[in-house]
């Protein structure tokens, strides 16, 4: 691959980083019009498409790419089936399942002989798949995605004695694994047994906790904040009622677990953070917090809220909660004891990320974030622009730290990069967005960012 190819890969990268989706696609069609074995730009154009749902360009990529690719063409079907199993695009999602199937036996992966468990999964066929799956755990009895994928053939059949009891055995397998217990955990609070669920998770940290003993804990609580809202925008959000449900108690749990006696943690909605801001700062702000249309909007006005107000915090987007099988201040991330922002990298440049951040009481971030507070709400005030990203996102957060961080005040803080750093310690419970659909990005394209008559969303 020349040189010119690369840098129009690179510049299509950017495009799909920055959902700029039409665009993306354009490099990728300028990009096979050149060169049509590599299945890098297959697989860029194939996750622009699934992120717009457009299955006709997905589907024309797809046909594509499965005829042109030689060599390596694994990253590309992957991407390619995740894309048709969103799109319930049920029989592409056989016939890919099929080729990775092929993968995998030449590449000796178990993982891509899975993909025809959860294909016969999709299309209801739950009699082959565990016949399929039984057959998997035998011939490899100490791959843990295996009793996973088996444990879903369990759910789909609703047999959740059978899915409780496959659960027990792989969490006893495999007690180094997170996912193990999680798996368990899971299946004990669908039978509503929450004690038993907060007990494995605690037997799971106890029985792997204390590996690193150069950890150096704060004195002071750590209040973590979490705001979950749901998006009305998004179709068929009912059905997932369900599963947000059991998501939310196991993130609960997993926070809770994770932390130490004297911190605190919360997964709020909009009525407790209305709450939140009426105590730490006034109903005028209140009534500024409630004039945001979009729960994006919502998240971002209450982290910074909190990360004001608070001397010791931490905040990640939901639905993260740690995954690793001990304290939160043993993880290495954390080891420091300084303050941290996370980034995203673009062509080469840290540019910072409202995802993520942790105020240390070594050296505290109040002052900042006082600063972006005052900001956000001058913004949703004078009703800046009906853009969020500038309104209340990242946007505003990176004007105040090119005065704070570039300019005459200097604060010690430590620039993490997302996701690498952060995803070594945080890892999302679902996927929260496999497409467009119901994104701020794209709801304010057709409306309003804003409420003006605040006595009625009361």
């Amino acid at each position: 691959m020349n040189e010119s190819i690369k840098n129009q890969l690179h510049e299509a990268s950017q495009h799909l980083a920055n959902l700029r989706l039409d665009e993306c696609i354009d490099q990728v069609e300028l990009i096979l019009d050149k060169t049509k074995e590599h299945q890098k730009p297959y697989y860029i154009g194939v996750r622009a498409a699934q992120i717009n749902e457009d299955s006709t360009k997905l589907l024309s990529l797809i046909k594509r790419g499965i005829y042109n690719i030689t060599g390596d063409r694994t990253l590309f079907l992957e991407a390619s089936y995740k894309a048709c199993k969103q799109m319930e695009l049920k029989g592409q999602c056989l016939d890919l399942a099929k080729r990775l199937e092929e993968d995998g036996k030449n590449s000796n992966r178990v993982d891509l002989l899975l993909y025809q468990v959860d294909a016969l999964l999709i299309n209801d066929d739950t009699q082959t798949a565990e016949k399929i799956i039984e057959n998997l755990i035998k011939k490899y009895p100490d791959n843990l995605e295996c009793r996973l994928k088996g444990i879903d053939c369990k759910r789909q059949n609703e047999d959740w004695d059978g899915a409780r009891r496959i659960a027990r055995k792989t969490a006893k397998q495999f007690p180094k694994m997170w996912l193990s217990h999680d798996a368990f955990a899971e299946e004990c609070l669908r039978a509503g047994k929450i004690k038993r669920a907060t007990k494995i998770y605690q037997i799971a940290l106890d029985a792997n906790k204390g590996q690193n003993s150069n950890s150096i804990e704060p004195k002071t609580s750590l209040s973590t904040l979490q705001y979950y809202s749901p998006n009305k925008w998004q179709e068929n959000c009912n059905q997932r009622i369900e599963k947000i449900r059991l998501i939310n108690q196991k993130i609960r749990l997993q926070w809770d677990t994770s932390l130490r006696q004297q911190d605190t943690y919360q997964l709020i909605d909009s009525n407790d953070a209305s709450a939140i801001i009426d105590q730490c700062i006034g109903q005028k702000e209140v009534d500024l917090f409630r004039k945001c249309a979009l729960p994006a909007m919502q998240a971002d006005v209450i982290r910074v809220v909190h990360l004001a107000t608070q001397s010791h915090a931490l905040y990640i987007d939901w639905p993260y909660r740690p995954f690793q099988l001990s304290t939160l201040f043993e993880q290495k991330l954390f080891q420091a004891g300084e303050s941290m922002l996370a980034g995203k990298r673009r062509n080469q440049n840290w540019v910072l990320w409202n995802g993520f951040a942790y105020s240390s009481p070594k050296n505290s971030l109040q002052q900042f974030f006082l600063n972006v507070m005052e900001r956000i709400f001058y913004n949703i005030n004078n009703e800046a622009s009906n853009n969020v990203y500038t309104v209340t996102g990242p946007g505003v957060w990176i004007k105040a730290y090119d005065q704070y961080f570039n300019g005459s005040r200097s604060f010690d803080v430590h620039q993490i990069t997302y996701p690498g750093d952060v995803q070594q310690v945080f890892k999302p419970a679902l996927d929260k967005r496999p497409s467009m659909k119901g994104h701020w990005s794209a709801v304010q394209k057709s409306q309003s960012i804003y409420i003006n008559d605040i006595a009625q969303e009361r």
